[in-house]
């Protein structure tokens, strides 16, 4: 009989001290609280029961220890003890300290309507009514401590600090406790600290000047008083985009000669790019984000998070061929119009690339299945149509025309036969394959390397261009087709899509940047009874179906952006430019497709919300701002998922090189290898460094990763690394 885990709250107090330690948790003894005063003696202690024993922990902080023995050995010392854990590098831990009696929950109000709102977490509640909200630390950022970091009464625990946790007492009599499913024994996960939060703290350190105060409000100058605080934010916006950290000095020391009055130093604004560098840093290291998927519907946001659990898959193989199918659907029915003269066609290319038995192929059926089911019902139209034509006599034939077969999916067209199902399709084709590699070894097979041949009409496609072809035979020598719109759905392998590229030199000609592309984790199949419910399903085809009563149009109706919506693309598209300065030239490029790229998304997104509130609703007359900036949320997890793609798949910083030493390494210990083990034999500083190469080897598909068990002494469990072809 299995014994039954116990809830922390029937846990006695050094139970729940040890259970903490026991994850990791380095714990130092507090002074006690008794009756109101702080146990340290002092009458005159302004942190009742907030700072270290002296007597158990010499050392202070630097004592911390997860240790259980030790742990259980100063509780046994004093029982009545309060406790903390130790924060910043040495756990892991930023916490956000709101002390309700300083108006921090005001101040975090503000916050979170400037920003977003903070993560779920694991929280405490504090006997003064206050909270401390648990987050973790990004890797190599050095956060400090501080007082009203994040505005008034807003601390923030993290390095060089300590939080004080439940069973804790309070000066006031109460207990510290952990709040309603916010404790960390649970299931509850602790999230990581959200950018922003840690953006405004690394601005904060060094950069007293605009202490408290806001950004300057006119949009043109960044006036004394403003200046830290808004380079800082305009920092944290290019970074996010990959840039290194000269390049993104050099951007913010043309920003503070043009816009701060009077201009900061130089060594100023050095001092904010390499803050923001530094915390950015951990972007930069390919790990995986997950698709946002609130930037959809909240109906279609359940539909596809059940969908992701039925089927043990991440659920960007379903949300982004998705993109493809509501564009597909709306085609030549609508254009976003970004200025006067700019207008961008609704033409979405997406690929998930996966090594193969990753379930592509199920994950993209299941999202084109709309479109699939509509165009049986048109071939079934069709068939009808042909047989009564069939039914006639010569001479009543040749007085009709013969039906023609209407399409929305197609699945292995050669260009001369796309032109003429585009002809007699006026909205604009699907083109969904399971795998991409046929689509694209079809570019150039008959006119070598380089743009030319099926690929240079392809690039005219993505624009939706005027399209023309020339014909040797058939009955009508040309073939033009006014608008020439084909969405572009499918799969391929990481190798696959590597070598492809590299053979056709699709990086440098700008067609791999005109790809959506996501390179989604795979996950470990276990069965469960999660089930697809029928209902989501059926309003996600009903949407589909509702996109598809726009009417397609030679001139499609072109939806402008609000007033507001406009303001948030200029902000989107001044950092995306800043962005570019000093990027590699592929992601130079991708960042260039993104600029109407994030039009595109812009305008799928409000025409799916549109769909999904029912016919009765007015079709979109504009792009409203709440659309736009989820649109603009996309384009940023594209942006860096292609920068996370091209550093696994393509050699662009010369770390392939650096690479390959590492799988030679990895051979010469016999295949198999934790991070350890590698930072022993290649002399690297530690081995977060050698766990970053092997992270980077599994996404790659050279190696896959095998977690071992627990030593015998009670440590805790290791992963090591093995090479798939060894």
């Amino acid at each position: 009989m299995s014994k039954k885990k116990k809830n922390y709250r029937s846990l006695s107090k050094i139970g729940q001290l040890r259970r903490l330690a026991r994850m990791g948790w380095p714990l130092l003894p507090l002074h006690a609280v008794k009756n109101g005063d702080c146990a340290c003696g002092k009458a005159d202690c302004g942190s009742a029961g907030k700072h270290p024993n002296a007597k158990l922990v010499r050392n202070g902080l630097r004592n911390a220890s997860d240790d259980g023995k030790q742990v259980a050995e100063w509780f046994k010392s004093d029982p009545s003890a309060n406790w903390g854990v130790a924060t910043g590098s040495e756990s892991s831990l930023l916490v956000i300290d709101i002390d309700k009696k300083s108006s921090g929950f005001e101040s975090l109000d503000a916050l979170e309507e400037e920003f977003e709102e903070l993560p779920s977490t694991v929280t405490s509640l504090t006997g003064g009514g206050g909270q401390h909200r648990y987050f973790v630390l990004p890797d190599g950022v050095d956060v400090p401590s501080g007082v009203n970091v994040l505005g008034q009464g807003i601390d923030i625990r993290c390095e060089g600090g300590y939080a004080v946790i439940p069973p804790s007492k309070h000066a006031s009599g109460k207990s510290y406790r952990w709040a309603k499913d916010g404790s960390p024994f649970g299931e509850n996960e602790i999230a990581e600290a959200p950018e922003w939060v840690v953006e405004l703290c690394l601005a904060k350190r060094g950069h007293t000047e605009s202490q408290g105060q806001q950004a300057a409000t006119d949009g043109s100058v960044f006036v004394d008083g403003s200046r830290n605080n808004t380079l800082a934010q305009l920092a944290g916006s290019i970074r996010r985009y990959g840039i290194g950290q000269n390049a993104l000095t050099e951007a913010l020391q043309v920003i503070n000669a043009i816009e701060c009055q009077p201009p900061l130093a130089a060594s100023e604004v050095r001092s904010i790019a390499k803050s923001i560098s530094q915390y950015n840093n951990h972007n930069s290291t390919n790990k995986y984000q997950p698709f946002p998927l609130a930037v959809y519907p909240s109906e279609l946001q359940d539909f596809l998070s059940s969908a992701s659990i039925s089927m043990c898959v991440d659920a960007a193989m379903f949300a982004v061929p998705l993109l493809s199918v509501v564009a597909a659907a709306i085609g030549n029915s609508r254009v976003i119009q970004l200025k006067e003269n700019w207008l961008e066609p609704h033409v979405l290319w997406t690929s998930l690339i996966a090594s193969s038995g990753s379930r592509k192929s199920p994950a993209i059926d299941l999202v084109t299945a709309p479109l699939v089911a509509h165009q049986s019902k048109l071939m079934l139209d069709y068939e009808i149509e042909l047989a009564a034509y069939r039914d006639l006599d010569k001479e009543q034939q040749n007085k009709t025309k013969m039906p023609m077969a209407k399409r929305v999916v197609v699945n292995e067209p050669t260009i001369e036969a796309l032109v003429q199902k585009l002809q007699q399709n006026p909205r604009g084709l699907l083109l969904s394959r399971d795998e991409l590699s046929g689509w694209f070894g079809d570019f150039n097979r008959y006119r070598g390397k380089g743009a030319g041949g099926d690929e240079a009409t392809w690039l005219t496609v993505h624009g939706a261009r005027s399209l023309i072809i020339d014909r040797k035979t058939g009955d009508f020598p040309t073939l033009h087709v006014p608008r020439a719109a084909v969405c572009v759905t499918g799969g391929i392998q990481p190798g696959v899509f590597r070598r492809i590229c590299t053979d056709n030199n699709f990086v440098e000609s700008g067609m791999a940047a005109r790809l959506l592309m996501a390179m989604p984790p795979e996950h470990v199949s276990r069965w469960n009874n999660e089930q697809i419910d029928s209902q989501h399903l059926k309003r996600y085809s009903d949407a589909i179906g509702q996109l598809l009563t726009l009417k397609p149009q030679l001139k499609p109706v072109q939806v402008p952006l609000s007033t507001d919506a406009e303001e948030a693309y200029a902000g989107f598209y001044n950092a995306n430019g800043l962005a570019m300065v000093g990027a590699h030239d592929a992601i130079k490029s991708v960042r260039a497709k993104l600029e109407g790229g994030a039009g595109r998304l812009a305008l799928a997104l409000q025409h799916l919300h549109w769909a999904y509130e029912g016919g009765d609703a007015p079709y979109p007359s504009e792009i409203d701002v709440e659309v736009m900036e989820k649109a603009i949320t996309l384009t940023r997890w594209f942006d860096a998922e292609s920068v996370r793609v091209y550093r696994s798949l393509f050699s662009m910083t010369g770390e392939n090189a650096e690479l390959q030493k590492v799988v030679e390494a990895v051979k010469e210990l016999g295949g198999t290898a934790t991070a350890r083990d590698l930072a022993r034999r290649k002399g690297y500083h530690n081995s977060k460094q050698a766990e970053d190469l092997l992270e980077k080897l599994v996404e790659m598909g050279i190696a896959k990763k095998k977690p071992t068990k627990k030593t015998n002494k009670g440590g805790r469990p290791t992963t090591a690394y093995v090479l798939l072809d060894s």
